[in-house]
């Protein structure tokens, strides 16, 4: 029999992006402030103009084009139309996946 774990959800933010930065990179925390924000205004921009951004051993970002749609208010149960959107997908590389099952299958392991 499987043991269930309570799932736990962290967000990542730019201050603790900004933190994990200043204490491995050695930089000041105004340093790394500048290098994150920087890094992510460079692959947003990246993406806005390509529609693709892919990071080597990480992942590719992609702009995906998502057509109009009849919703429904599960309230009411109402039909309301979804305009068509841009939506940003992510789709892990490999060597990120095996990381993931890995650090999956350690987590299962620990009593």
């Amino acid at each position: 029999m499987t043991e269930k774990r309570a799932a736990t959800t962290s967000t990542v933010t730019r201050d603790s992006l900004t933190t994990v930065a200043q204490e491995k990179l050695g930089f000041s925390r105004r340093e790394s402030k500048v290098l994150i924000d920087d890094m992510l205004d460079i692959l947003s921009n990246f993406l806005a103009a390509q529609g693709e951004a892919k990071l080597s051993s990480f992942g590719r970002f992609q702009v995906r084009h998502k057509r109009a749609r009849e919703g429904r208010n599960p309230k009411t149960g109402e039909s309301v139309p979804i305009a068509p959107r841009k939506v940003v997908s992510f789709r892990p590389s490999p060597s990120l996946r095996a990381r993931i099952r890995a650090a999956t299958t350690d987590a299962m392991r620990s009593p």
